[in-house]
């Protein structure tokens, strides 16, 4: 079955402003090898505390 596909794309600081209104916070934004990646990083692993 062929179905649309709906993609959402978000910055790292939309990423976190989502994260906080849900009550969370940023402990470390990293890349798939665990390094620090900055601002303007196109792919990232958020690691989230309550």
């Amino acid at each position: 079955m062929d179905r649309p596909w709906l993609l959402h794309w978000y910055t790292r600081s939309d990423v976190e402003k989502l994260a906080a209104a849900a009550g969370l916070t940023t402990v470390s934004v990293t890349d798939e090898d665990g390094d620090d990646v900055g601002g303007d990083a196109t792919s990232w692993c958020f690691r989230l505390r309550r």
